[in-house]
């Protein structure tokens, strides 16, 4: 759901694929979404790569939120991270050549 609601790809779409839209070819909506769906055919995600992410993903979660002691390691765990970055950011220290 990203890409369409990204508003780069709602100006690519807006002002490339009516150029490639051919009145006298037929239906003008089915070429358009023809036309707008060739990026989402053709890119990383084809064969629903994103799709297996997504759900392994949420199904890892669900199995973990299940675990007390999971939850407590990483609640400390999180917390620990986030108030090194704090600390680090306050102190402001940064990395020699960073920019």
């Amino acid at each position: 759901m990203t890409n369409p609601l990204d508003p780069k790809t709602a100006v690519r779409c807006l002002s490339l694929i009516p150029q490639f839209i051919d009145l006298r070819e037929g239906h003008v909506l089915a070429q358009g979404l023809l036309l707008g769906g060739a990026p989402a055919r053709s890119g990383p995600d084809r064969g629903g790569v994103g799709l297996a992410i997504v759900l392994a993903a949420g199904a890892t979660a669900a199995f973990l939120s299940r675990s007390p002691p999971w939850l407590r390691a990483q609640r400390y765990l999180m917390g620990t991270v986030l108030g090194g970055l704090a600390v680090s950011l306050a102190a402001g220290t940064s990395r020699p050549g960073a920019a």
